[in-house]
């Protein structure tokens, strides 16, 4: 999947986790990100992490093809015709508009591909930027989900976030690609 200005790939342990390594282990970049710990992350554990990781976990590249972020979707339900997302993204390379067309190109590509309806997603009260970015895209709010975020052994409230599908979204795909 590309665009203009970044591209989505599944990432695999024949990537290079150099960048990859240096996100996950930037604490201040991951302090929003559940099982994500103070504890160093080698990339032994990465390597096994990429393997077993139970959904899709694409990789964020650059016009440079250098390894910016990630955005995953996880928890995907057939049944239900729902599954989770989250992001990641380098802080040198926020605020630049890279989560928001991994975000329109990851759900496009989702909602287009798999028996998915709805995206949903969780997002800590204080992580402003975040959900200015999924209300930009459209995703509506259903409430506070108590205690369901753990990490470094305190659990916090979150917020929660559905999206039914792009065409609902406040900013389709042809849209978005006009402005770029």
């Amino acid at each position: 999947m590309s665009n203009y200005s970044i591209y989505l790939e599944e990432f695999t342990e024949q990537h290079d986790f150099s960048d990859y390594l240096k996100l996950v282990n930037d604490k201040n970049n991951t302090y929003a990100i559940e099982g994500i710990d103070e504890k160093r992350i080698t990339k032994k554990e990465l390597i096994k992490f990429i393997n077993e990781y139970d959904g899709i976990l694409y990789g964020i590249f650059n016009e440079k093809k250098r390894h910016i972020g990630n955005l995953s979707f996880s928890k995907i339900d057939d049944r239900k015709k729902i599954c989770n997302t989250g992001i990641l993204l380098s802080q040198s390379y926020q605020g630049c508009g890279y989560a928001f067309q991994a975000m329109v190109l990851g759900l496009g590509n989702i909602f287009d591909n798999f028996n998915i309806d709805t995206v949903q997603l969780f997002v800590l009260e204080s992580n402003l930027s975040a959900i200015r970015l999924y209300e930009k895209l459209g995703f509506q709010l259903q409430g506070v989900a108590h205690n369901q975020f753990f990490k470094n052994g305190q659990y916090k409230d979150s917020l929660e976030y559905r999206i039914k599908n792009l065409s609902k979204a406040k900013i389709s795909i042809p849209d978005f690609l006009k402005t770029l």
